[in-house]
């Protein structure tokens, strides 16, 4: 009984000893995100743009040197005529496009590896920045922050979200962090503050699925950005991209025959050659020179638009008005993929005695197939894209109204564009094949 009472006594002076030492102070886990945001939202900054088709946008970056270097996404700065870069604090800086790189890869409409970055510069210096973490290292279930500033919000103040890492997939990090339209190049930043990644797209159910590119897929350009004889990429590959056409000037001139009529028995050859090719972001404008005509093109990641035309040696000279650009085929093409079409031509009189015309498509557009095997006459293509476009066409002229039905059938191959197409109107079929390509 004595040393059962000695033994309690030892112990309880023991415990009183062991509350007399200090213990660490371990700050709340919302302290810790409070510190964390604190110290990385004034290297995250607003990307302003203003299209080369018009109109504008924003999205978001972040410093990552201090000597003026940005990482954003891709698709932020993509047709942009004009960048700015806004500063935590409101200084505002014109940017340069250093470098970019545009990598999308699907299973159907599926995402399979996403790569979107681009690098700007702006003129200033002993910029905070935010460190690069290794996402090689990012787990499924560990917290994230995704910083940015979302379109309809406002831009004077960072604005973050958090979530945690839904899925580490083969080529992106899916989260749950909500991300809207202009957090796109935001940080996405660990519980060290460090940046794992680029916050890219959402889908999904209110966009409830985010998909953040891995920063170790984009360091490369980072890293080549910091110096001025560093290797540029400027790439830019889509799924579904290539079946634009050859729009490259390093193309050089793209010569076509083509056999034109109902029985393909009206040759017909003509030559193109592009102009005032530019290059915004990553997006292509450009003009072709075919034969006496000339028309104008837009191409992006979205697809490829037709802005505008003329024939200077025809009687009214045609335009063109779509409510906006017209796409011609949607990336990536999917079978089954359906939408609506509707354009509108005219064409002013040119003379007094000579009343203009107006002329209205609606109808619908699918793709009927992918992978065809098409042989024409300038050879064999595979993984050629089927596309049918339905139309019922209306003309107003000085002969009253006359309304058809148009069909027009267009196989796509890669690197080339259309290769052959078929239009029926009423009783006239046309037929119009490459025949030869060099």
């Amino acid at each position: 009984m004595r040393l059962v009472r000695q033994v309690l006594v030892m112990a309880a002076v023991i415990w009183g000893l062991i509350g007399l030492l200090p213990v660490p102070s371990i700050p709340p886990a919302h302290a810790q995100v409070e510190q964390i945001i604190a110290s990385a939202r004034a290297a995250v900054a607003v990307i302003n743009t203003k299209s080369v088709l018009g109109g504008t946008s924003r999205g978001s970056g972040f410093v990552y040197d201090a000597s003026g270097l940005i990482l954003t996404n891709q698709h932020v700065i993509e047709g942009a005529r004009e960048v700015s870069v806004t500063l935590p604090g409101g200084r505002s800086f014109p940017a340069a496009t250093v470098d970019y790189r545009r990598l999308e890869e699907y299973a159907g409409s599926a995402f399979q590896r996403s790569i979107d970055v681009a690098v700007l510069k702006i003129n200033a210096s002993n910029l905070p920045v935010l460190p690069f973490g290794d996402s090689g290292t990012v787990r499924q279930g560990q917290d994230i922050l995704i910083l940015g500033y979302p379109g309809g919000v406002g831009t004077e103040v960072v604005s973050v979200t958090r979530g945690i890492v839904s899925a580490v997939r083969a080529g992106w990090i899916q989260t749950d962090a909500v991300m809207a339209p202009g957090n796109s190049g935001g940080p996405a930043i660990d519980r060290q503050g460090r940046v794992i990644g680029l916050a890219t797209f959402g889908i999904g159910f209110q966009q409830r699925i985010g998909g953040i590119v891995p920063i170790n897929l984009v360091q490369d350009v980072a890293t080549a950005a910091r110096r001025s004889d560093g290797p540029r990429q400027r790439a830019l590959y889509v799924t579904g991209l290539e079946y634009a056409g050859p729009v490259l000037p390093k193309h050089g001139p793209h010569k076509s025959w083509v056999r034109r009529g109902s029985d393909g028995s009206e040759p017909r050859g003509f030559t193109e050659y592009f102009r005032d090719f530019e290059n915004f972001g990553g997006a292509l404008f450009y003009e072709i020179r075919r034969d006496v005509t000339q028309e104008l093109y837009y191409l992006d990641s979205n697809g490829l638009y037709y802005r505008s035309g003329s024939c200077p040696v025809c009687v009214p000279s045609w335009s063109r008005k779509p409510p906006r650009p017209l796409l011609l085929l949607p990336f990536p093409p999917v079978a089954g993929q359906e939408w609506k079409i509707r354009e509108q031509w005219w064409a002013p009189p040119r003379l007094a005695n000579l009343p203009g015309y107006e002329f209205v498509a609606e109808g619908r557009a699918w793709i009927d197939s992918l992978n065809d095997v098409m042989r024409v006459p300038a050879g064999t293509f595979p993984r050629s894209v089927k596309v049918v476009r339905d139309t019922r066409r209306t003309t107003t002229g000085p002969d009253g109204v006359r309304q058809f039905r148009h069909i027009e059938t267009t196989w796509y191959a890669p690197h080339v564009g259309a290769i052959r197409i078929v239009t029926e109107a009423g009783n006239t079929r046309w037929v119009e094949e490459l025949t030869r390509m060099y």
